[in-house]
């Protein structure tokens, strides 16, 4: 791959991240104005979520990356969204939520955090599951594939992942930051052994929900 390719796949990564960054915020900002902030209340979740959350940066992203798997650039998404293999792909789930929970339990209670079990929020729950799905698709799809061919690497992919993932979300003390960072790196090690970005929406859908439930 020449330099001018490799730094073009690059400027399409940072944008995505950039737009994930300072869009997403800035949309749900207005959303919420538009909606008399509503967003926060009963089906009005559900379409935050689906609507307002990470859909704009996730069209986006798409759109990029098929026009760069066109030009041949990069491998089709439809690589990144298969499902050959069901039972490797929750299994690898399954793992890495256990672990992933287990970290982040850990890292809340060593700094101060207390239980606060409850029933989520059925609506928030719903649209979580398209929430997540976009960012998979912008950080463990397209945002990861790019990095993975500018460097040759799947390992500094799924480090360069995590470490965007981790600065992403700025809503969260740096602790909470940092192990965003490490289970980021557990569930990109599942991506890259089962191929598919369905397992990162398990693994995403499974640990929100638990950590939801026990502690937000």
């Amino acid at each position: 791959m020449t330099v001018g390719r490799r730094l073009l796949l690059l400027v399409a990564g940072a944008a995505a991240i950039v737009l994930q960054w300072f869009g997403g915020p800035w949309w749900q900002h207005h959303a919420r104005e538009l909606t008399g902030n509503s967003l926060r209340e009963g089906p009005w979740l559900f379409a935050r979520h689906v609507r307002f959350q990470t859909t704009v940066t996730a069209l986006v992203c798409v759109l990029a990356w098929w026009l760069l798997a066109r030009r041949g650039w990069l491998p089709p998404i439809r690589e990144s969204l298969h499902v050959r293999e069901p039972r490797r792909i929750v299994a690898w789930a399954a793992l890495a939520s256990a672990a992933i929970i287990a970290i982040v339990t850990t890292v809340i209670l060593a700094f101060g955090g207390n239980f606060a079990p409850h029933v989520p929020h059925g609506w928030d729950v719903l649209g979580n599951m398209f929430s997540n799905f976009y960012e998979e698709l912008i950080f463990s799809g397209f945002v990861f594939v790019v990095l993975r061919e500018v460097t040759g690497s799947n390992k500094l992919a799924v480090v360069g992942v995590a470490a965007v993932f981790g600065a992403v979300h700025t809503q969260y003390p740096v602790e909470l930051r940092a192990s965003i960072f490490v289970t980021t790196v557990i569930a990109g090690v599942a991506r890259v052994k089962t191929g598919t970005i369905w397992t990162t929406w398990l693994i995403h859908q499974v640990a929100d929900v638990v950590l939801d439930a026990l502690f937000f």
